[in-house]
Parts: structure tokens; C-alpha cells; sequence
């Protein structure tokens, strides 16, 4: 019997465990993308 809030606060757990990896990978790829997205304009 696993509720959705147990898998929330378990995720919520680790993010905050994580929370400088996290944002380093949201900003890395972040700024991949802006990058990919100017070498597709003309």
C-alpha cells in the first residue's frame, strides 16, 4: 500500500539531497538548448 504522497516526499527528499546537482543539470541543459536552438536559425 504505497501511497502518492509517500513517492512525492521521498522524490522531494532526494531533491533536496541533490539540490545543487539538480540545478546544475537544469542549467547545463538549459544552456545546450538555447545554444542548439540558435545553430538551427538561419
Amino acid at each position: 500500500m504505497v501511497e502518492p504522497k509517500s513517492k512525492i516526499e521521498s522524490i522531494r527528499e532526494w531533491v533536496v539531497d541533490h539540490k545543487l546537482r539538480t540545478v546544475g543539470c537544469l542549467w547545463l541543459s538549459g544552456i545546450a538548448g538555447s545554444i542548439a536552438y540558435n545553430w538551427s536559425q538561419p
